[in-house]
């Protein structure tokens, strides 16, 4: 049994998601506020009280400001005694309700909070600021290390940041504000609206979002970076308007493209989208001539994210802006006009638009792939003997001995031949079998991709079609599939097992020619 409590989400949440797949298993209860009667109640406990209707008038007024929650009527009794509204006498506590609705009429929870705060020590207010700029946790570590940044402390310098952070939150540890986390290396705001009122006491945010940001940027260990650069990117996102420096603004487009790579990786693309819209948000239309690698680097991962997104509009708009500046620049933008390519193909076969096909096979003409558009029989039959003799005497162990590509543009020349082979398997069926040689001749001569398994197994799906004999297409079938281990190419596995299966059930065609049923009829030849 697993229960728990959790604070308001977003709907996209990865938790959210994945307690949506016990959907049925699980019980969520609601805990709603304390009724007056209630809170007259506990306010009769907290001030040791017997008779609660001794009480009532400061319950009403408590119940009416905190909405009944628990923890809001603690704060609330704590907040009054301290403005000296309620008082320990000689008989117990006294109060004047009048005075209290005079001073606290139109206050609120977090207005309260707010003011209590900046009665605390400014080392206690600094520690709550910086807090509120964190989320729901915050590390000592990167709390001591952006107290001492933004607030003198003495013997600081003689301290660990563990050690200064704890110092600065001493006392909203006592008061309740702040609660240090069950292994003791973080801190955490003791309810939500805590963190409001402390975030309410900045007047102006950006600034101080934007200096966290580059304290972190610039002090955290190098070998921390990676783990803190969310925090890092997070504050510097909210200051970005701010950037004019030059050197600031670069260097702050690497650290959003880090976290959109990161992101990335995690699957979390509304995070990466983020990012990588905020490193776009620091360039300049200049940075393409000083900055081409970061430019062409951010607007690619932009553009990919955008399709994982479904967002058509905004990666057109980027991938417009990749091929404008690879257009323009001579030497070493092919291999970027190479990626923008294959993400605006991937995109159009998405949406089931038959122009993909084409995209594909042009930007592969400018690769210095050609493949013919007349006579295909013609040339599949070419293709197919040139392919053999390419083959002749490659053993299953010479194939797996072949080093991998290194070259980074064969590598994604090899990844646009392949989606155009998804592609036209689809759309023309024609150009299936000289898209599969390209792959396999590019492979013998520059090393093995991950394309190479499913070529593989088309290739002795397309013998055993030409009438070659099984035994032979059933060897490149297996070969396939032990490329398929040793490349670690898991998301072509099924393809590449479903296509060794069926060359194994293929039989002969009646001696119908297959050059003709290719030519005539391609589905039927498939």
């Amino acid at each position: 049994m697993f229960i728990f409590t959790a604070r308001p989400m977003d709907s996209n949440h990865p938790f959210l998601r994945m307690s949506d797949e016990f959907e049925g298993y699980k019980t969520e209860i609601m805990l709603q506020s304390l009724r007056r009667n209630s809170v007259c109640e506990l306010v009769a406990e907290i001030l040791r009280i017997g008779d609660t209707s001794e009480c009532t008038s400061l319950a009403n007024f408590i119940f009416c400001v905190t909405d009944g929650n628990p923890f809001f009527v603690r704060q609330q009794i704590i907040s009054l005694r301290d403005e000296g509204l309620l008082r320990f006498g000689s008989n117990g506590w006294v109060w004047d309700i009048d005075a209290i609705e005079k001073i606290q009429l139109g206050k609120n929870v977090v207005t309260m909070l707010s003011e209590k705060m900046q009665k605390l020590p400014l080392l206690t207010q600094q520690a709550l600021k910086i807090c509120s700029c964190m989320g729901s946790k915050i590390d000592l570590y990167i709390l001591g290390l952006l107290v001492r940044e933004t607030h003198f402390v003495e013997n600081s310098y003689t301290e660990d940041n563990e050690t200064t952070a704890k110092t600065a939150i001493s006392m909203a540890v006592q008061e309740g504000l702040l609660v240090v986390t069950q292994n003791g290396k973080g801190v955490t705001f003791t309810h939500d609206s805590i963190n409001e009122a402390a975030y309410s006491t900045i007047k102006e945010r950006a600034p101080y979002h934007l200096k966290l940001g580059k304290a972190l940027h610039k002090n955290v260990c190098p070998n921390l970076l990676n783990k803190y650069l969310f925090t890092i990117a997070a504050q510097l996102a909210r200051g970005i308007e701010l950037l004019t420096d030059d050197d600031d603004r670069i260097a702050m487009a690497h650290i959003f493209l880090r976290a959109g790579e990161k992101s990335m990786s995690a699957s979390a693309f509304s995070e990466a989208n983020f990012f990588f819209a905020h490193a776009i948000s620091s360039l300049h239309k200049d940075d393409w001539n000083n900055n081409y690698r970061l430019c062409c680097d951010i607007y690619t991962k932009a553009a990919d994210t955008a399709f994982i997104q479904d967002a058509g509009n905004s990666m057109d708009t980027y991938l417009a802006i990749l091929f404008d500046h690879c257009g323009r620049r001579k030497k070493g933008s092919l291999l970027d006009f190479l990626n923008a390519s294959y993400i605006q193909v991937r995109s159009l076969a998405s949406r089931e638009d038959p122009s993909a096909l084409d995209v594909g096979i042009e930007a592969l003409r400018l690769a210095g792939v050609n493949l013919p558009s007349r006579n295909l029989a013609m040339h599949t039959i070419v293709g197919l003997a040139k392919t053999r003799c390419a083959m002749k005497g490659k053993s299953a162990d010479k194939l797996l001995q072949l080093p991998p590509i290194t070259d980074k543009r064969m590598i994604q020349t090899s990844r646009l031949l392949h989606l155009c082979v998804l592609i036209s398997n689809s759309w023309n069926q024609k150009m299936l079998p000289l898209l599969c040689f390209r792959i396999v001749q590019l492979n013998l001569t520059h090393g093995m991709s991950k394309a190479m398994p499913s070529a593989m197994a088309l290739y002795g799906a397309i013998l055993s079609r030409f009438g070659y004999p099984q035994t032979e297409a059933a060897k490149y079938g297996g070969i396939a599939l032990a490329l398929t281990d040793k490349l670690e190419c898991n998301d072509t596995m099924a393809n590449v097992a479903s296509t060794f299966t069926a060359i194994k059930k293929l039989s002969d065609l009646s001696g119908v020619s297959c050059t003709e049923m290719f030519e005539t009829n391609p589905s039927t030849f498939w």
